[in-house]
């Protein structure tokens, strides 16, 4: 017993430990990213032109894109919340929109993984979009209520996941919102370019690093892509839920 204990707490210290190294590691990528000066924040293409100048190789690519988005959009809040109402009562989920994300700098799990992708392109990497299941707990009973979208970055020949939106602590815009007619109407001002740019959300932002190349063995106890193959497991686990949409 005191064995199995000692053991235990090892694999706890290691793993936090890892993750503090992993922090510091990318910590002055996460400064410069938080720090953009505005005239590189006009374009997609200035922006990536910039943030590569900070990095060495495709893993520093990959988190230096990540943290640009963590610490520069903000989760809609509004969107989800009324998307999971919509679908608990059996109804479809009314469209609502959060416009392009690189200006309005809001979005959801989806808006976030989409962006990513194109900014991964723009750098010259292989980046891929996972549509599924995420949330503690899955089961046939609520996974309709849990759909999300990840990815994954091929490093090195390697495909490496991710979950921006997870990765994503702090402020979330929309969770204070009353009504659809004040959220679009914010969404309309977020549209100006000039005013979105203005606006910071780096305040009380963080990285969760657990989520940036999460292991694959992680990542399964809380992320089920629809296709089994992005799991990254060599051998799949079976979700009977997935096969429902696949």
């Amino acid at each position: 017993m005191k064995k199995k204990v000692c053991l235990l707490f090892l694999f706890f210290f290691w793993t936090g430990y890892c993750l503090s190294c992993r922090a510091q590691s990318y910590s002055s990528l996460d400064r410069e990213a938080q720090n953009v000066p505005l005239v590189y924040e006009q374009n997609k293409e200035a922006l990536v032109k910039y943030l590569m100048s900070f990095t060495r190789n495709d893993a520093e690519k990959a988190r230096i894109l990540a943290a640009w988005i963590v610490f520069n959009v903000d989760e809609n809040k509004f969107k989800s919340i009324r998307e999971k109402k919509e679908t608990n009562r059996g109804r479809a989920a009314p469209v609502i929109s959060s416009g392009d994300t690189f200006i309005t700098r809001i979005g959801n799990s989806e808006d976030f993984a989409d962006l990513y992708q194109e900014l991964g392109e723009l750098a010259g990497l292989e980046v891929a979009v996972i549509p599924g299941y995420a949330g503690y707990n899955l089961s046939s009973r609520n996974y309709l209520q849990n759909k999300h979208t990840w990815n994954a970055v091929k490093i090195d020949g390697e495909w490496r996941l991710l979950d921006i939106a997870w990765a994503m602590k702090g402020t979330s815009f929309g969770a204070s919102m009353k009504n659809l007619a004040l959220y679009e109407e914010e969404v309309e001002r977020r549209g100006d370019l000039s005013y979105s740019l203005a606006r910071r959300l780096r305040s009380n932002k963080s990285f969760d690093n657990r989520w940036f190349f999460t292991s694959p063995y992680t990542m399964i106890k809380t992320h089920v892509p629809l296709q089994d193959s992005w799991q990254l497991l060599p051998v799949p686990k079976y979700f009977s839920f997935t096969q429902k949409d696949s």
